[in-house]
């Protein structure tokens, strides 16, 4: 009999069967395996180099690159579109990339310039401010060097610093720059914003005083009684009917103006302002009737107490910065302190502390949102403060000093009372009553990183007397700025009659 070996078919067919479905679980896992990883390169964008562990990431998935710059990263969702792949580096701006691609080369942008501030002497500048003009800016170091992070690619440096000229530079792939600033004594004088509406009048002043040597240019933007220039001009101050359009745009005024060689400072009068106070009387200085405050020119104040009227006058300046101006000079800031009938009432009880602390409040915060813009920034002060600490006005000069880089007393001779100084009559003595005024500011200044630049009388006596003030009272009020140890001066009058007869000390 012969039999046949019988075959089993079953176990084999259900082999193959789960051999088809691990190569088809494999071949998906594969599949979703190579689907989900995304390789490539991180290089420098400046020099081509390749960049070694720099931080690729997706979600919660990361990796770094290897000594080549390459990279792997496994376990993106590639459908989700919305979840950016992002690169960083340290000194480099980060940049984030879709999931749209299997393989990609990134270019990551060196965004740290770090460098050194040296003098004509080639001594180190220290505390210099160093800003792009992007709200970033560091000061240098007692050896004079900086470090700045996060700047923009189209970077335009700003180096300053009281008693120098402003430093401008593109550095463009320079990551390290050394900087050479040059001394420079401020000269100037100021043309009000009725001169300013006068183009030629203008002119003739500006052109006088390049011819005299003169380097320096203090023009209105906010006057004494509230009218903005409109290139400065904010919504606010629009919607009040503040902003008064200038026959020639303000900017390209300050843009000629440093064409010329001029250093150009924006004169801003802050807390004399009746203008903002008839659109917020609940902002005024009132009489304890409750009536606004007038003082002796007829105009009403702010509170300097309230933040809505530092905010509203920061706003200004944050604008005059932007057009282009150099510094930033604060005036009348301070308490009101003529023609007081009544007692006055604020939104604080006022003590000589918390009225200093009112005014060095509002120039700290100009300071802290100026700086970064890249302009100096300086304020008037009464003369009367290079001597005295406390004259009601909430001025201590020691205290302002340490939240601006210029300060200016007023020290003006006519303006000095019958006994100042033991003189007489002080504006018959122009060259005295300055210098001992003068000193007495440096003096109390000294070691203060802020410089003394008075203002001085360029307007004749309204005294008793009616001195006449022309080239040699402005001559000795010059020598006697600078014997006193100055850094700079600037000439006021108001009617922009300057009598340049003679050179410069």
């Amino acid at each position: 009999m012969t039999f046949r070996r019988r075959v089993r078919r079953g176990p084999r067919v259900l082999a193959a069967i789960a051999l088809v479905f691990v190569l088809m679980v494999a071949g998906k896992m594969f599949f979703e395996w190579r689907a989900s990883i995304i390789a490539g390169a991180v290089y420098d964008e400046y020099s081509q180099a390749p960049l070694s562990g720099a931080l690729v990431q997706w979600d919660s998935v990361e990796t770094r690159t290897d000594k080549k710059g390459e990279f792997t990263l496994i376990g993106v969702d590639k459908s989700l579109h919305d979840t950016p792949i992002v690169i960083t580096s340290d000194d480099y701006a980060p940049q984030e990339l879709s999931t749209d691609r299997d393989n990609i080369v990134v270019l990551l942008r060196p965004d740290v310039l770090s460098g050194r501030v040296t003098s004509g002497d080639g001594a180190p500048i220290p505390n210099v401010r160093v800003a792009t003009g992007e709200d970033i800016s560091v000061e240098t170091d007692q050896d004079g060097q900086f470090h700045l992070k996060g700047v923009p690619r189209d970077l335009t440096l700003r180096v300053i610093a009281p008693g120098y000229r402003v430093f401008t530079m593109q550095p463009g792939k320079e990551r390290r720059v050394e900087i050479l600033l040059e001394q420079m004594v401020i000269r100037g004088l100021y043309i009000s914003f009725g001169t300013n509406t006068l183009p030629n009048n203008r002119n003739e002043i500006v052109n006088k005083a390049k011819a005299a040597g003169l380097n320096a240019i203090v023009l209105d933007i906010k006057n004494d009684r509230g009218y903005v220039t409109s290139d400065i001009a904010t919504q606010e101050s629009t919607q009040i009917g503040a902003s008064l359009e200038l026959p020639e745009r303000l900017q390209a005024t300050v843009e000629n103006l440093k064409r010329m060689g001029f250093y150009v400072i924006a004169r801003l009068v802050v807390f004399k302002d009746s203008l903002y106070v008839d659109a917020h009387p609940d902002l005024a200085v009132k009489t304890a009737r409750g009536l606004s405050y007038v003082d002796c020119e007829d105009q009403r104040w702010l509170d300097p107490f309230t933040q809505k009227s530092w905010e509203y006058n920061l706003g200004l300046a944050e604008n005059a910065a932007r057009v282009g101006f150099d510094e930033v000079h604060f005036d009348y800031i301070r308490f009101p302190s003529d023609c007081i009938r009544d007692r006055l009432v604020y939104s604080q009880d006022t003590t000589p502390e918390n009225q200093q602390k009112a005014i060095e409040g509002f120039l700290g915060q100009a300071s802290a949102r100026l700086h970064p813009l890249g302009v100096t920034t300086s304020v008037a002060v009464f003369g009367l403060t290079a001597i005295e600490d406390d004259i009601g006005i909430g001025q201590m000069i020691t205290g302002i000093a340490r939240n601006v880089d210029y300060v200016s007393p007023m020290v003006y001779p006519s303006t000095w009372r019958a006994g100042s100084f033991n003189s007489d009559y002080p504006p018959a003595e122009p060259y005295r009553i300055v210098l001992q005024s003068v000193q007495r500011a440096v003096e109390r200044l000294k070691g203060s990183p802020a410089q003394v630049r008075p203002w001085l009388q360029a307007f004749h006596d309204y005294g008793s007397r009616g001195i006449a003030y022309n080239w040699p009272e402005i001559e000795a009020q010059i020598k006697a700025s600078q014997e006193a140890g100055a850094i700079g001066w600037t000439l006021w009058n108001p009617a922009g009659r300057y009598a340049l007869d003679g050179p410069l000390p």
